[in-house]
């Protein structure tokens, strides 16, 4: 990696784990976009994929009691039918089909969330939560972006906030789990990723505590608005770089 990549991994790390932090979403959708338009975008996901447990490990242990085991389970399941495809993908996508698809899924992401979108519950869980957990985990194995149908999926479903927040994260941190392992089998973990990981872990836990002393502070519906404007216009760069290297 060269200088001016290490210098915006540490920045980005930051601005994302502020995001996180503060909003409760958005660490792979504003890291991998972003550190792509500086380093290759299958490194950016797998390195994302590694930081996954420092991120969700911690704020699970004080929540983990309230998740709902069930729901969980049946994501996880799912998950680990789609992990597989999700690894498949990462291994034979060139990096501009990869860096397409990262783009538009961060696109079509930030509107649904913007426009407040949501997977309804008239269906039963009996098979839409393994199918949502099959998504979720290609997605992550592929971009490191499996959390929004699980997030979409879950709002549907009216839980608490408490609620919400501690199933999310008993999905997420095995999820994570799992997650590196499929990377590690398939040899997509080497030197760089391994020392980029190392590299950002301070920026990470200088965005974690900024994002909390921002939380009081600042409107969460304005900070998500100008993340999103951000990663909207991350997104669109994506596409536009990536077609422009395929056509």
């Amino acid at each position: 990696m060269e200088g001016h990549v290490w210098a915006a991994a540490i920045v980005i790390a930051l601005l994302a784990s502020a995001c996180q932090s503060l909003t409760g979403f958005g660490f792979a959708l504003v890291f991998v976009p972003l550190l792509s338009l500086f380093w290759d975008v299958k490194a950016a996901v797998v390195t994302c994929i590694m930081l996954g447990p420092v991120l969700t490990l911690p704020l699970l242990a004080t929540s983990w009691r309230l998740a709902s085991g069930r729901r969980v389970l049946v994501l996880l399941l799912g998950s680990a039918a789609g992990l597989p495809l999700g690894l498949y993908l990462l291994q034979v996508a060139s990096a501009e089909v990869l860096g397409l698809l990262v783009g538009s899924l961060v696109i079509v992401f930030c509107l649904a969330i913007y426009r407040g979108a949501r997977i309804p519950s008239e269906r039963g869980d009996g098979v839409l939560a393994p199918l949502v957990g099959m998504v979720s985990g290609a997605l992550r194995a592929a971009t490191s972006m499996g959390g929004p149908p699980v997030v979409l999926y879950l709002l549907g479903r009216d839980c608490e906030a408490p609620v919400f927040r501690a199933t999310a994260l008993a999905y997420f941190a095995p999820l994570s789990i799992m997650s590196i392992a499929g990377v590690a089998a398939v040899g997509q973990v080497d030197g760089d990723v391994l020392v980029a990981s190392a590299a950002v872990l301070p920026a990470l836990a200088v965005g974690m505590a900024l994002g909390q002393w921002l939380r009081p502070r600042v409107r969460e519906s304005a900070f998500q608005l100008i993340s999103l404007s951000i990663l909207l216009g991350a997104g669109v760069s994506m596409v536009i770089v990536s077609s422009l290297r395929l056509a």
